[in-house]
């Protein structure tokens, strides 16, 4: 991201939905994967209102028309509805990415294929030390599916170095002109 802030002068905001307050408090929601299939039939009334309330804001500061915008949510629901809500707002194209656990050992290719597909999503967000054990599965994904996967947060020298030589070019990173120089370093780019 830090190219293309030095490219327009202006930064990238990355919109993260975090889980809702039911998720937290409702003792029947045992787990985050059983919670992220409550919202896959439809959206909870705080998770609606956070996403309303949140477009709108970002509509009041144009950040909406600046095309720099990035949403992510472990939701699909959600991730797909903030998309939908933006709509409503700009014709720019929101980036959209849906951050998946490769921890879980229930995430497969199938798996994760559908909920891109369901929340119409651009692209995946990785964990960099979850990537570097699923490489293989994340680049099928990338290849046939034609989508990006960003890795994060790569925030020192070896982390950075360890995803570049696994194949992975879109990075996340708390410190981007950090990594920049340590790329100009390694590559001249």
């Amino acid at each position: 991201f830090d190219s293309l802030n030095e490219a327009s002068g202006k930064n990238v905001y990355l919109i993260d939905f975090k889980k809702c307050h039911d998720a937290l408090t409702d003792p029947l929601v045992s787990s985050v994967y059983h919670f992220a299939h409550l919202h896959k039939k439809k959206i909870c009334t705080d998770c609606e209102s956070l996403i309303q309330e949140t477009m709108k804001e970002l509509n009041r500061l144009d950040l909406l028309n600046s095309g720099r915008l990035i949403f992510t949510s472990t939701q699909p629901r959600v991730l797909r509805r903030a998309k939908e809500l933006a709509a409503i707002y700009t014709s720019k194209r929101m980036i959209t990415l849906l951050p998946v656990d490769l921890h879980h050992l229930g995430y497969s290719y199938e798996r994760m294929k559908e909920e891109m597909e369901y929340a119409r999503a651009d692209g995946l967000a990785v964990y960099y030390h979850l990537a570097l054990l699923r490489p293989l599965m994340l680049h099928r994904i990338q290849n046939e599916l034609k989508v990006p996967i960003a890795i994060w947060t790569v925030n020192d020298e070896k982390a950075l170095f360890d995803v570049l030589t696994h194949g992975f070019g879109l990075i996340i990173s708390d410190y981007p002109r950090e990594m920049k120089s340590h790329m100009q370093r390694w590559f001249g780019v």
